[in-house]
């Protein structure tokens, strides 16, 4: 069987999506189905940065200026909430698929092309009606937030299309199949497969596990840092340090994006804290895991959260927010915690995971077992496998 993998964004690029398209491309090639992999996002396709210079803004608006979007009374970048920048994509996809061999079955990660002729299957994370619940609810997701609700509804309308003629929708989490099930014709072929992660598991130690332990060291990566719950960690770690005076932090995340009085938090590194800007190749990366005790990310809204899988393969216990896909994949006590958002309650489940060696050396296994059961080459294959029986 031979499949071609369509993305929003070049599936070559280390950068694009955190890593995903090039790593499911990889996983897919190794598995010897891949006939091709095709980028279909619109060139055009960007946005303003938060933190980016006037400047920097000025020529991004000139050069942008006949795809912002007017509606009532503000204006918009037209992003892929939009409907017609599905539309423009699926252009795109079926221009390309006319130009190549037509293969058994095609895989697009996220909901912007329709084939007539050829079996086809949505890989994603989230889906438009979720979104738009959190919204009407007036929670933030920090991810379209300022998108007029009547857009997301006609969006979430096509979608709804697209998912009725795909032949099989893979979910990443439960959380999301569920919710797609309950308002879709044929929830039967809804697939929850989970999402890799790009790290192949360590063998741990007891030397590192030592070293970690009596060095206790925290790590948070996320580029939107409020969304992922910066705010909190900045709080538990403070009240930590009153029992853990020797812990650290290190923070990973778009500093410029972060309001005024966080900055100003983060700029305390004689209390502990270090923070570098996102961006950081994932061979450097590496090095932060590696010598991190425990990764900590209380976000608000994470549809997935492939970064706790990457911690989880360098032996880290995780601690995430009690909410969305999180509990899904953190036990209470087996491999980590999930909290709310009281910083104490995230100082206390820290102190709990160092509560002795023994306990901290068996979460740190336990993640480990946790993070080798999402490798791309195993999720990879699950995925193929359910398109091989859905064609057959």
């Amino acid at each position: 069987m031979k499949i071609d993998y369509y993305t929003l964004g070049d599936p070559t690029d280390p950068a694009a999506w955190s890593g995903t398209y090039l790593e499911l491309t990889t996983a897919l090639e190794n598995l010897g189905v891949l006939q091709g992999a095709y980028n279909i996002r619109p060139p055009w396709l960007t946005s303003i940065k938060p933190g980016d210079k006037l400047i920097e803004k000025i020529v991004f608006i000139l050069k942008n200026l006949k795809y912002f979007k007017y509606y009532e009374g503000k204006i918009y970048l037209a992003s892929e909430y939009y409907p017609d920048i599905a539309d423009t994509s699926n252009y795109i996809a079926l221009k390309i698929y006319n130009e190549h061999p037509q293969p058994n079955a095609i895989m697009i990660h996220g909901d912007f092309a329709v084939f007539e002729e050829t079996p086809f299957f949505i890989f994603h994370d989230l889906d438009m009606k979720t979104l738009l619940d959190w919204r009407q609810r007036g929670e933030r997701t920090y991810m379209c937030d300022p998108m007029p609700i009547p857009i997301l509804k006609k969006r979430m309308d096509q979608q709804r299309d697209v998912y009725a003629k795909a032949s099989g929708l893979l979910i990443a989490s439960d959380w999301i199949a569920k919710s797609i099930r309950s308002y879709i014709e044929e929830p039967e072929k809804v697939y929850t497969v989970g999402m890799g992660h790009r790290y192949v598991p360590i063998e741990l130690k007891e030397s590192l596990l030592q070293e970690r332990f009596e060095n206790p060291q925290l790590l948070f990566i996320g580029k939107n840092g409020v969304g992922k719950g910066i705010d909190i960690v900045l709080s538990a770690f403070e009240i930590l340090r009153e029992e853990m005076p020797q812990a650290k932090l290190k923070i990973i995340t778009d500093i410029r994006g972060l309001p005024r009085t966080i900055k100003r938090e983060l700029g305390k590194t004689d209390q502990g804290i270090d923070t570098y800007a996102t961006g950081i190749p994932w061979e450097m990366l590496r090095e932060f895991y590696l010598k991190s005790s425990i990764f900590v990310m209380p976000s608000r809204f994470d549809a997935w959260g492939k970064v706790f899988f990457e911690a989880m393969a360098f032996g880290m216990p995780v601690i995430g927010a009690r909410n969305c896909a999180m509990p899904e994949f953190i036990k209470d006590g087996c491999n980590g915690y999930t909290t709310g958002y009281d910083p104490g309650e995230v100082a206390d489940r820290i102190l709990s995971i160092f509560g002795s060696f023994g306990k901290y050396k068996t979460m740190s296994e336990n993640a480990i077992l946790v993070s080798e059961r999402y490798t791309w080459d195993k999720i990879a294959k699950n995925m193929i496998d359910i398109i091989s029986k859905t064609i057959s």
